[in-house]
């Protein structure tokens, strides 16, 4: 069954459901999950070692070419769009400070939740690039712009935590980064 599906085995089907069902917790399911993986652990110890755990499975798994094609369309791009909302937020905004240090051509896409994020990305092109940043629970409006700019002909950059998820099957290029959620 799991082979029909397009999974290599088993294994990969069951850590697939297991993801996604991670990523329809609520937040106060999240925090009990959390609360039982801490166990007799101070929670920030967890938190690190969580994170720590987190980065060292996103280098050894990260596809390199992958990567590389974003590196490319982000430098040959006529202007550089990121977007995050809610806990991406903070990450949309910190890749954009450093862009910014290196492009003069780099709006961060920020959303109070409305559609002022479309307004934003209004005039999103062929030669331009978004990069949508997104983790479970995913925000419906980040995938919704990275398909509106890719329609548009703009080169999508999704940074996400499964290949399939939906900011990954929107993207012409993902970048997948291992998350603890409920951390």
């Amino acid at each position: 069954f799991a082979a029909v599906l397009g999974f290599d085995g088993y294994p990969s089907f069951q850590k697939f459901i297991q993801k996604n069902v991670k990523s329809k917790l609520t937040p106060v399911q999240r925090m009990e999950l959390a609360a039982e993986k801490t166990g007799s652990r101070s929670t920030l110890e967890s938190v690190f070692k969580s994170d720590i755990s987190a980065i060292e499975k996103t280098l050894a798994k990260i596809d390199k070419a992958s990567f590389e094609k974003a590196v490319s369309a982000i430098s040959s791009a006529k202007k550089i769009y990121i977007t995050g909302i809610r806990s991406a937020a903070a990450l949309a905004e910190f890749a954009g400070f450093y862009l910014h240090l290196i492009f003069d051509n780099v709006h961060i896409i920020k959303s109070t939740g409305g559609d002022d994020l479309f307004e934003q990305i209004l005039n999103v092109s062929d030669g331009d690039v978004i990069i949508g940043i997104s983790f479970p629970r995913y925000s419906k409006n980040t995938v919704k712009a990275l398909e509106y700019a890719k329609k548009n002909g703009a080169t999508v950059i999704g940074i996400t935590d499964s290949e399939f998820s939906p900011v990954a099957d929107a993207s012409h290029i993902g970048l997948i980064a291992e998350s603890d959620s409920t951390s």
